[in-house]
């Protein structure tokens, strides 16, 4: 997802209208008519399709409710990016500042289309785990091997951000009638990406 930040900035246009581009008119996508396999998280493309209309409004809501498209203060910045996986849609928006060479993380804020959502608590909680579970993963997610085995072993060496260290999170339910999808992961493939463009942006 920061690729399309990046063509983004050498084209002079927002990542938003990027996104927009490249997704297309509203449609449903079938990977194998591109010839690729794709498993679809073992579910019937029938049953759940590929979106690009659903994934464009997670994208848009994030922006929307984040205030992402605001003015920041010298040094702030906003990252944006969108991802379907587990046959959900989400979009991350996350601001940071950078001052003195040090990254502060300050809102994550997730927009999530997981179809007919039963128990919006479960959801909520999900998706503010799998942001943390992200951005853990981007800012302190190193593994390393040593004569053949990996050198960390549990949440000692291979910490998850504490609560002091998590920035302000909020999560967006969208409201759809489409069959329930997976709301366990959805939210951490595009939380590092979110954060990388912030950076980028910021400085």
């Amino acid at each position: 997802s920061s690729f399309v930040d990046e063509l983004a900035h050498a084209t002079n246009m927002s990542t938003q209208d990027m996104w927009h581009q490249l997704l297309g008119e509203d449609r449903y996508i079938n990977p194998a008519n591109e010839g690729f396999k794709y498993t679809n998280y073992g579910e019937t493309l029938d049953a759940f399709p590929i979106d690009t209309k659903r994934l464009k409004h997670v994208l848009d809501d994030v922006i929307t409710k984040s205030g992402a498209n605001n003015k920041t203060s010298e040094g702030e910045a906003w990252g944006i990016s969108t991802h379907r996986s587990f046959v959900s849609y989400v979009a991350v928006a996350t601001k940071v500042r950078v001052k003195d060479n040090k990254v502060s993380v300050l809102e994550m804020h997730s927009s999530i289309d997981a179809g007919t959502v039963v128990n919006t608590d479960r959801v909520m909680s999900q998706q503010e785990g799998s942001m943390i579970f992200g951005l853990s993963i981007a800012l302190m997610g190193e593994i390393s091997v040593k004569e053949g085995a990996v050198e960390q072993s549990n949440y000692n060496d291979y910490p998850v951000l504490r609560m002091s260290q998590s920035p302000m999170i909020k999560t967006y339910i969208v409201q759809s009638d489409e069959v329930p999808g997976g709301v366990g992961e959805p939210g951490t493939p595009p939380a590092a990406p979110a954060l990388t463009n912030a950076l980028f942006a910021a400085t």
